[in-house]
């Protein structure tokens, strides 16, 4: 099981602890839902989901971050699964998380 980073938003989708490798993709692509974290003083050390996506549109948001980040450090835990479908249709199917009911 991948690990979420600690200031990841609760929710659905979660950026992998020490899978960032600052290639800014994410936050450039979908900045109301990435940010890095900088609390440490290191700009640019980590990206995070500060924002969990609701809606169709938001999902594509994240969606479209997923696509262009350089690596698969961003994961799906949640249980929609038109969302699941999507992500699976996009190439993304190792990124999503088996739930266990």
């Amino acid at each position: 099981m991948k690990k979420p980073y600690p200031r990841n938003a609760p929710g659905e989708f979660f950026v992998a602890d020490g899978c960032c490798i600052t290639c800014g993709m994410p936050v450039e692509t979908s900045p109301e839902f990435f940010s890095w974290d900088d609390e440490k003083g290191e700009q640019d050390n980590h990206c995070f989901v500060k924002r969990q996506p609701k809606t169709d549109k938001e999902f594509e948001s994240v969606l479209a971050a997923m696509k262009a980040a350089d690596v698969g450090c961003i994961y799906y835990c949640g249980k929609k699964e038109d969302w699941k479908r999507r992500l699976h249709e996009a190439g993304f199917g190792d990124q999503i998380i088996k739930n266990e009911e």
